[in-house]
Parts: structure tokens; sequence; C-alpha cells
């Protein structure tokens, strides 16, 4: 095998930043090639943020990722724990509503519901029932729907799911609080919630929710102390202490967009471009390995020869799609339900009808009580009176608002009129995970490392949540430093056979050992 001493690294998201940390924990030469200003992928934090706090005090607040799971992201939690990153419990509560469209009947409003204890607009007892229901039939027939290399379990669908559980009769559960869930939390743009892959759903619920844990938990949902690019500043510390975030150093690259080609020799020979000058001279650095931390739509635009790609490389990726997401932090009270006492800390719409052609991801978080700042004790989740008053003024952010959002009621950073542009309306694309993608999942094992070539990114495993991009990148550096043989942790059970559950889950599960 041959002897890897330095690796160029194309992306800076979490998963090129994991990929990293493996070669810096070996001793291994990285670099890393970020084409924006920031490391970190869309772990975006903006701060100074002006809601009307008055004596100069600002907010901030993620566009992107936003929290975790510290019941379920174990293996990202040791880094962040050991790099003495700060987090804190959030107020983990959720409503579902149907906010009216222009130009729609009142009637289409619907006041919307919580799903915890001690609000004043409940679910309803079928609602209640559907929820037990669910986590019963998944804790019986874990084996089958999480772990089997049985087609009929391992390609299941939602909707075949709700049938072969029986809930598909409780419609007051699947359409007003199960589907919405899946539109709202699993990046549905365009297909029908009963299509998509049910392993792919459940594994969520395991991961982010707490679901199948013994005893069950509260999901111990976490935000970051002051926003999650304290996590991504870190983990980059770690990396490169002379590194700053800003400007470029030797093993950490930004503003830079990176292409690659192989010589006849196998070295991998990495060309670079300032990303605002496409048209200067490359800058060529010669590599023993790649690794393509881009997501699916990125990576053969990266190839300067795409013969040089592994073969059915494109015909895997051609297998992912993409949507595109509008993130606007704002003050306008119309895109919550007009009884303000079912808003919560995730708000998520129940769509009409689940037609394709109505179906679209969108959420308001209310950031009040999502991300409390503790420099601000007004804001403090912590703080009793806040707790009990939430504290004006509110302020929201919002993923695709079903309705336009009056331009007064955008917020906007101080450097709004400067070169930072507008960092509160921000767009990101990312994978729908549909049944064509989940299968192209189970291809990408055997592409991988071919002409020094690996890749990782969100769409390598499971639905992109950041302890899958990390347990993924990690797992493909070891391969590729030959620390192991083969692929052992991947949410990919062909790799695993039958029967066999991968480390992460099962000590998320089971509570095992390894």
């Amino acid at each position: 095998m041959k002897k890897i001493n330095r690796v160029a690294i194309i992306g800076g998201g979490l998963s090129g930043l994991a990929a990293a940390y493996v070669c810096k924990q070996q001793g291994i030469g990285f670099t890393v090639f970020e084409d924006v200003h920031h490391m970190g992928g869309n772990m975006r934090t903006v701060r100074g943020i002006d809601v009307g706090l008055g004596e100069g005090r600002t907010r901030w607040v993620d566009l992107g990722v936003n929290d975790f799971s510290k019941t379920g992201y174990q293996e990202l939690v040791k880094v962040m724990d050991s790099l003495k990153v700060r987090y804190k419990p959030l107020q983990d509560v959720a409503s579902y509503s149907t906010i009216a469209r222009d130009g729609t009947p009142s009637a289409e409003i619907e006041t919307g519901f919580t799903i915890e204890k001690g609000w004043s607009t409940e679910a309803s007892p079928a609602i209640e029932q559907g929820f037990l229901d669910f986590r019963r039939f998944c804790e019986e027939h874990l084996q089958e729907l999480m772990y089997s290399d049985n087609p009929r379990y391992k390609y299941m669908t939602v909707a075949t799911f709700l049938e072969a559980s029986g809930l598909a009769k409780n419609t007051e559960f699947v359409n007003r609080c199960l589907y919405p869930r899946i539109v709202g939390m699993y990046f549905t743009s365009k297909v029908p919630p009963g299509e998509l892959p049910f392993r792919v759903i459940l594994h969520y619920y395991y991961l982010q929710e707490g679901l199948g844990r013994q005893p069950t938990p509260d999901p111990e949902r976490m935000y970051w102390v002051d926003g999650v690019r304290s996590w991504v500043d870190a983990l980059c510390a770690y990396l490169d202490p002379n590194f700053d975030g800003s400007a470029s150093t030797a093993a950490m690259r930004v503003n830079t967009r990176a292409t690659f080609s192989i010589d006849p020799s196998g070295i991998v020979l990495v060309s670079t471009r300032p990303s605002r000058a496409p048209d200067a001279a490359p800058e060529v650095e010669g590599f023993d390995a790649v690794v393509v931390a881009k997501q699916a739509w990125d990576v053969l635009g990266r190839f300067e020869e795409p013969s040089q790609a592994a073969p059915g490389l494109a015909a895997t990726l051609g297998r992912f799609r993409a949507s595109e997401d509008s993130v606007f932090v704002h003050n306008a009270t119309g895109v919550l339900p007009p009884n303000a006492n079912a808003w919560s800390t995730y708000n998520l719409n129940i769509p009409r009808d689940y037609a394709p052609e109505h179906i679209g991801y969108s959420m308001t978080y209310w950031c009040n009580r999502h991300q409390n700042d503790p420099a601000n004790p007004d804001y403090n989740w912590q703080n009793e009176q806040f707790r009990a008053q939430s504290y004006l003024p509110n302020f929201f952010c919002t993923l695709n608002p079903i309705n336009p959002l009056p331009d007064e009621s955008i917020l906007l950073p101080p450097w709004k009129n400067g070169s930072g542009g507008n960092c509160t309306m921000f767009r990101f694309k990312h994978n729908i995970m549909d049944m064509a993608a989940y299968q192209a999942q189970e291809s990408l094992p055997a592409l991988q490392g071919h002409n020094g070539v690996w890749l990782v990114g969100g769409y390598t495993t499971g639905v992109g949540l950041q302890e899958e991009c990390w347990i993924g990148a990690v797992d493909t550096a070891e391969v590729m430093l030959g620390l192991k043989p083969n692929f052992t942790s991947k949410y990919r059970h062909d790799v695993h056979g039958a029967g066999r559950v991968p480390a992460y889950i099962r000590r998320l599960v089971h509570g095992e050992a390894g």
C-alpha cells in the first residue's frame, strides 16, 4: 500500500475538518482548501444582530447547523469536550401549525399544537397515541427495521412502514405530525414523505431524538455557547494554532478554489486559484492523496481529467439530488400561528397536502427560546424570569418562509453595506435523501481510493447530520491511512453484513462497548 505523508483536503466543512483531524492525530501533513472566506461549511454564525435590546447589546444566530443531541452525538461530544467547546441545554419543544398562504381562505389557518405537556395547545389524544405506537413498534422491530439485509426492510419506504405497523390508520398522527416532522427535519422538497426510505428516517430518530435508548432519556438537545462558530474555531485552532479564521495559513487555505489531476507516478497535483480570480495562473502542489470533502454535485468538477475518476462514480453521484433553502433572520410574527401559546422552540408547518408541488421544507426557530445567549441575561434560558416571560423583543430564524417577509422585518448585521454582504439572508444547498440517494450510498465504498481519491461529505452517510459527517469522514480517513483494512463504522449495512450493527449505533441504542 502506498505510504501517505501529505494529504490534500478539498472542502473545509465538518467532513473535511474531520479528515484533517485524523491526519493531525497521526502526524500526517495536510492542507485544507476552502472556496469561501470561512471554514465550517453550513456551520455559520452571524454576530452583531441588532434586535432592539438597546444599550449597544446585540445577538447572534446560527444560519445553518444550530444544535445537536448530546445523547446521540457521542463521538462528536468526545471531541468537543477534549477541545473544551462550551454548550448548554436548549428548550427542546416543537409545535405544528398551518400558516395561511397569501390569497387562500382564512379557514386554512390552524392554530397549531405542541407535543410536550404543560402547554395550552397540547396535541390531540390521537397524535399522542400515534407517538406511543410509533416508538413501541420501532423498538420491538429494531433488528429488522434498522439492521436486516432483507430488501423488504432495507428498502422499506415510510408508507410501507405505516401500513406494516398499522399507523396508517391513524391519519391524524401521520398527516398532522409525522409527515410534517419528516418534511421539516429531513430536508424534504418535492418528494412525498411516504416515498422516503424509512431506515434513514428511523436512524434520525435514534441519533437526534433519543429513540430506543434504554432507559429512554431526554435527548439532551444542546446549543453552542456563542454559536456553532465557537465549535468550528476550536477545531480549526487544534488543526492549526496559527489559523485565525480569516487569513490563510500553510495548512488552512480560505478563499481558495482547488482542482486536481493525477500524474503518471500517482502523485496528486492540486491546482489552486483565488476564488475571486478564477482566471489567475494556478499554483500547483503535489500530494500523496486527496480527500474531496464536497457535496455530491461538486465532486466531479474538481477532477481536471474526468477519465481519472473511478468507473461508475459519475453515475453514482448523479443519483443524488439537491434542494436549496433560504434562511431569514427577522422579527415578523406572521410566520407563526396567530395564537402565541402555540409557539415553541421549533415551529413546523403542516402542508395543505403532500402532493409534490405543495411540499416544501419550512421551519421557524424562535430564537428567544432556541439559542440563548449567556452574554445577555434577559435571553438566557437558565434565567427564571426569562423562562416565565420569554422577554421581548422576539426575533426568529425561518427557513423558506411560506409567505414573503416584509422588508422592514429583516434584521441586517451592522456591516450590511460593507464587504460582508447581507449575511442574514443565506442560501444553501443540501441533499435530498430519497430512495435513489440511499441506494447510491451503498455504491460509494467500492469507489473509494481510486487513483488516491477519497470521498467524504454529508451525502455519503445517513442524512448528513453532524455525527454522521464526523463518523463517515473519520472512517474514510482511517482506511486511507491504512489504520484499518475496511470501513467499520459507516451507516452502510451492506459493508457490515447481515445483522451486523454499526458500532456507533450499537453503543447508542444498546449501551454496548466498542
